[in-house]
């Protein structure tokens, strides 16, 4: 409620202490790799975007999830460069391939319900419309006139 009148000078001078505009710090659950990965996410974002806990977690599975993916990535890429010779690197390589795309799907799904990705934050028509200005204002060398 407002009160009416001048106000005092203690009034005015009480100051409200607390964590404005902080950002969210990583579980201590993270390995380093994961803390990094928020540390990246959270610095990208407001600092209020992710102050429920819901949103916490969800970005604390987004992080494992993400170097769980980049893991298996170093491993594809380390992989023999004799593997199509022998039936079973094939198979261990396939597997490596699913378990990859497995990690990068739900990655993207994570990514999607915390609305970290461009498509989540637009409706159809305003995307429609970003991205017909995005295309407009590039220079392209086909649109170049003579």
């Amino acid at each position: 409620m407002k009160t009416r009148g001048r106000h005092s000078s203690v009034a005015k001078s009480i100051v409200v202490s607390g964590g404005f505009n902080q950002r969210a710090e990583p579980p201590f659950d993270l390995t380093p790799r994961q803390e990094a990965i928020w540390r990246e996410v959270v610095a990208g974002e407001d600092p209020s975007f992710f102050k429920t806990a819901v949103a916490k977690g969800l970005l604390a599975d987004y992080c494992r999830r993400r170097s769980s993916g980049e893991e298996i990535n170093e491993v594809i890429q380390r992989f023999a460069a004799d593997w199509a010779d022998d039936q079973n690197m094939i198979v261990d390589y396939e597997k490596l391939l699913q378990m990859r795309d497995r990690e990068n799907t739900a990655t993207i799904n994570l990514a999607t319900k915390l609305r970290l990705t461009n498509q989540s934050r637009y409706v159809p028509d305003t995307a429609a419309r970003v991205a017909r200005d995005a295309v407009a204002q590039q220079d392209v060398p086909w649109a170049k006139r003579g």
